[in-house]
C-alpha cells in the first residue's frame, strides 16, 4: 500500500491533468458527423465496411469495439477513439519530456500545452485517424528515447510494435524508419546492431504478421458486400491495390505527386538525417 501511495503522490500532477483533459475532451467531442473523412469512417465502422485506401482496418476495428459502449450516440462513441488516443499521447509526451529535462513541472506544462493546442485538440474530438496515428508516433519517440538513455532492448520492441501496428493504420510512419534505424545503429554499433537484428529475426517477422493481421477484417468485410467497400477486396491483387493506395497513385500521398518529386524529397530527407 505504501508503494501505491508514493506512486500516486509522485504522479498526482499528470493524473490531475489526465482527468482535466478527459473532462474537457468529452464535453467537446463530436456528437454528430464532424466532416472531412468522418462520414467515410462512420459508415465503415457502423456498417462493417471498408474505408478509403489503405482501408484503415485497425481504426475500424477499434471503432467497432467502441460501439459496444453504453449509449445510443454512435458518433460520440467513435469520437472517443480519438479522445482516448490523444490522452495517451499527452501522457507519453509527459514521460518523454520528464525523462529528457528531469523536471516534472516542465513536463506537465509541455503536456498541457500539447493537450490544448488548437490543431491537436481539434483532431482529438473527431472521427478521424490522426489522433491514433500520433499516439503510435509518440510511442516510437518514447521507445527510441529510452533505448538511447537506458540501452534496454524491450524499448526497441515497443518501437517495432508501434511501427508494425501502423502498417494497418497510417503508413506515413515509414518516414521515421531511417532516423530510428540510424539512432539504433549509432548507439548499439553497426556490428552489434546487425547481430541483434539477426538474433531477433523471428520476432521481427512475427511483428510484421501481427501488424498486417487487422487486414483480415478487410477480406471478411468485403465478402458481406457492405455499402462502403473500397477496392472490393477478395484476392491479393485487390488487397495490394488497397494497401498501396493505387487509387490515389501508388506510394503517393495524393494526386499530383510524382515519383521524381517523391524521390527528390527522400534524398533531401536522408541528407538531412545523415
Amino acid at each position: 500500500m505504501g508503494k501505491v501511495k508514493r506512486w500516486f503522490l509522485g504522479n498526482i500532477g499528470i493524473i490531475l491533468l489526465v482527468l482535466l483533459v478527459f473532462g474537457v475532451y468529452y464535453q467537446t467531442a463530436g456528437r454528430s458527423l464532424t466532416g472531412g473523412d468522418g462520414g467515410d469512417f462512420v459508415v465503415a465502422i457502423t456498417r462493417r465496411g471498408v474505408a478509403h485506401p489503405p482501408g484503415f482496418p485497425l481504426y475500424t476495428l477499434l471503432g467497432r469495439l467502441f460501439l459496444l459502449l453504453p449509449g445510443t450516440n454512435f458518433f460520440l462513441k467513435i469520437s472517443l477513439v480519438s479522445v482516448l488516443a490523444s490522452i495517451c499521447t499527452v501522457v507519453i509526451c509527459f514521460l518523454i519530456v520528464r525523462d529528457t529535462v528531469k523536471d516534472r513541472r516542465v513536463a506537465l506544462v509541455v503536456a498541457a500545452s500539447l493537450a490544448f493546442q488548437y490543431l491537436f485538440w481539434w483532431q482529438s474530438l473527431i472521427q478521424e485517424v490522426f489522433a491514433l496515428h500520433l499516439t503510435f508516433l509518440f510511442l516510437i519517440f518514447l521507445g527510441m528515447e529510452r533505448w538511447f538513455l537506458r540501452r534496454q532492448q524491450e524499448w526497441l520492441g515497443l518501437v517495432y510494435l508501434a511501427f508494425c501496428l501502423e502498417m494497418s493504420h497510417h503508413h506515413t510512419a515509414v518516414i521515421f524508419v531511417p532516423a530510428c534505424l540510424w539512432l539504433f545503429l549509432f548507439t548499439a554499433g553497426f556490428k552489434k546492431g546487425l547481430g541483434l537484428i539477426k538474433a531477433n529475426f523471428v520476432f521481427l517477422l512475427g511483428g510484421i504478421l501481427l501488424g498486417l493481421l487487422p487486414y483480415l477484417y478487410v477480406f471478411l468485410a468485403s465478402k458481406t458486400n457492405p455499402p462502403l467497400n473500397a477496392e472490393m477486396v477478395d484476392d491479393f491483387h485487390q488487397w495490394w491495390r488497397l494497401f498501396t493506395r493505387q487509387a490515389y497513385g501508388t506510394f503517393e500521398p495524393a494526386r499530383g505527386f510524382s515519383f521524381p518529386g517523391l524521390l527528390s524529397s527522400l534524398v533531401g530527407y536522408f541528407y538531412f538525417i545523415f
